[in-house]
């Protein structure tokens, strides 16, 4: 299993800046990424408790 590093440090770092920064600001573009790499870590959250859940 591969896990991307960037894309969550990226996703945490919006979060924090837009949190705590009132001149935070995110392109269309950049919201989009963000919200596809999220897409993928709930899919792959959802596959690893699965599996986890049916070797319990």
């Amino acid at each position: 299993m591969v896990f991307f590093v960037s894309p969550f440090r990226r996703l945490q770092r919006a979060y924090i800046e837009a949190r705590y920064s009132e001149h935070y600001e995110i392109t269309a573009e950049e919201l989009t990424y963000l919200e596809s790499e999220v897409q993928r870590l709930k899919e792959l959250v959802a596959r690893v408790c699965l599996l986890r859940l049916g070797s319990a």
